[in-house]
């Protein structure tokens, strides 16, 4: 279950500051926690960050064999889970502020569902996801 930390001591657990649409989070070894920093735009539009689908895929759990410990890193969800994706990858950006990592081309099985669950608020989604491969 995913439990809250004071705003006052997130950034500095997690060790970055807060992002406008970015979700940022640390695998920290001591206590072998994994802690989110919501970004601002999550932190205006939910309530209630335990609701938020990065804290939600976090309670479904992570492979710990991609997690690099005590380092930040932008988070995204892979199957259901909460992922890292290192922070120097460049990113397309949706009008929903969903973000795909655009320096490797991941699986078609996150890229179509994510690509058609987002290209409803972007319309130009697609070319742009396709042309950053071609």
């Amino acid at each position: 279950m995913t439990n809250r930390v004071p705003v006052d001591q997130i950034e500095r657990i997690v060790g970055a500051t807060r992002h406008r649409t970015d979700h940022i989070g640390r695998a920290v070894s001591e206590t072998q926690t994994i802690y989110i920093l919501h970004s601002h735009e999550c932190r205006d539009s939910t309530p209630d960050l335990r609701e938020c689908p990065f804290s939600l895929a976090l309670d479904r759990g992570i492979d710990a064999a991609e997690w690099d410990l005590d380092t930040p890193v932008a988070l995204t969800i892979v199957n259901g889970r909460l992922s890292p994706w290192p922070l120097a990858m460049p990113r397309i950006t949706c009008a929903c502020t969903a973000d795909l990592r655009a320096d490797t081309r991941p699986a078609p099985s996150v890229l179509d569902p994510w690509v058609d669950a987002h290209a409803a608020h972007d319309p130009t989604l697609r070319d742009r996801v396709e042309g950053t491969w071609r």
